[in-house]
């Protein structure tokens, strides 16, 4: 992309972010949406605005398992670790053979120093069978 493309693209972007926050405040029973948004805010580096984005869809998102692994997964992101562990607990109840959330889990809880658990949650991707190769290797690695 040459220069001009980039600013247009970036231009585009706000646009949309604008109309999906737009969209929030009067709609934030639409998920998908905030799911959208928080990710666009990702990608510009704004961890905090992609919770706020999230939060306010949350109570839509109860029993919504993507949802709130994605909570997860930017909260992990954020250094909340405690919070990451309740996110993943919740999507994983809801859906028990994602693996890949298993891991996020159990990230989560090594880096907030629980350790024996951490290592169960590894033990418990690995048993779900679903893990690709290189997912497969690294759970292997950390169970060691």
């Amino acid at each position: 992309l040459r220069r001009g493309q980039t600013l247009q693209l970036l231009d585009r972007n706000d646009d949309a972010l604008i109309t999906l926050q737009e969209g929030l405040s009067t709609h934030p029973e639409q998920t998908q949406w905030a799911t959208n948004a928080a990710r666009m805010q990702i990608d510009s580096g704004d961890l905090p605005g992609a919770w706020d984005t999230l939060q306010r869809s949350l109570s839509h998102a109860e029993n919504l398992a993507d949802y709130r692994a994605f909570c997860g997964t930017l909260l992990s992101r954020m250094k909340r670790y405690p919070e990451a562990v309740e996110h993943y607990r919740v999507a994983l109840a809801l859906n028990p053979g994602e693996g890949r959330w298993w891991i996020g889990l159990a990230l989560a809880l090594e880096a907030d120093g629980k350790l024996t658990e951490s290592k169960s949650a590894f033990a418990s991707a690995k048993a779900t069978g679903k893990l690709s190769p290189e997912l497969s290797v690294y759970v292997d690695n950390k169970l060691r």
